[in-house]
């Protein structure tokens, strides 16, 4: 994935689900337009990788709640 790219991640879970997402590129949480809570279901979250993020790998962390969590690299490359 290139600055300035498009990057997602869908998950599955029940209906009543609360998924909240985080995504931190060196120490700093991003804030960028898309990575708010969603609700149950098929969850996709869409979200604009800074121009000036650094080149690495990079966590995403999903927490569902009951329904469950899980963490993806995000590799960045210039």
């Amino acid at each position: 994935m290139a600055r300035d790219d498009t990057a997602s991640i869908t998950v599955k879970v029940g209906p009543a689900a609360r998924c909240t997402i985080t995504v931190i590129y060196d120490t700093v949480v991003s804030h960028a337009h898309g990575l708010t809570p969603k609700h149950g279901g098929t969850i996709t979250w869409t979200w604009k990788v800074g121009s000036n993020t650094h080149d690495g790998k990079w966590p995403v962390k999903i927490d569902c709640g009951k329904s469950g969590k899980t963490q993806r690299l995000l590799t960045v490359t210039g």
